[in-house]
């Protein structure tokens, strides 16, 4: 699966949907690619807010 949720601004809704879906992946054994490097915060960048080129050979997955 390939991630790009981006940061969460802090809304409890987001935060809280985002690591139920994370648990939820994690627990089926589903691994979240994703490009580019994370954000500060830890995660996955939107492609809308890209700022850097990616090399979409690069096979990343996030530690759920």
């Amino acid at each position: 699966m390939w991630g790009a949720w981006g940061n969460d601004s802090n809304i409890d809704m987001l935060i809280k949907g985002k690591e139920q879906v994370k648990d939820m992946l994690s627990s089926i054994g589903v691994k979240v690619y994703y490009f580019g490097t994370l954000t500060k915060e830890g995660n996955p960048r939107h492609p809308i807010q890209r700022q850097e080129k990616w090399d979409l050979s690069k096979k990343e997955y996030l530690e759920l």
